[in-house]
């Protein structure tokens, strides 16, 4: 999958555990959606 890809590319480790953490407290919002700030051309930096 694209996002595990471009995680090992910059060095982030998925921790499963964690993920649901963030699930339940940023109303479902979960490493898989998370992870496309990293790519978005128009994140503010």
């Amino acid at each position: 999958m694209h996002y595990i890809s471009y995680m090992m590319l910059i060095g982030i480790e998925w921790d499963e555990e964690k993920n649901e953490k963030n699930k339940r407290d940023h109303n479902g919002l979960g490493f898989e959606d998370a992870q496309y700030v990293f790519t978005d051309p128009e994140r503010r930096k």
